[in-house]
């Protein structure tokens, strides 16, 4: 009996090591989208702040 739960644990510990390693992967790969779509975002907002100037400066003309 022992020896089956210590088999049973060394495998349950195992499984949980997967887990960290697939959990850290994926956490790794959220930071990366988040950092894409934060440049994206920025890129954005530039692009709208130079067409609200370009605008601005279409209807003094």
């Amino acid at each position: 009996e022992i020896i089956e739960l210590r088999e049973k644990y060394a495998k349950v510990e195992a499984e949980k090591t997967e887990l960290k390693v697939k959990n850290t992967e994926l956490l790794k790969q959220i930071m990366k989208k988040n950092s894409k779509r934060k440049a994206d975002h920025t890129k954005l907002k530039e692009d709208i702040t130079n067409l609200k100037t370009k605008n601005t400066e279409l209807e003094a003309e």
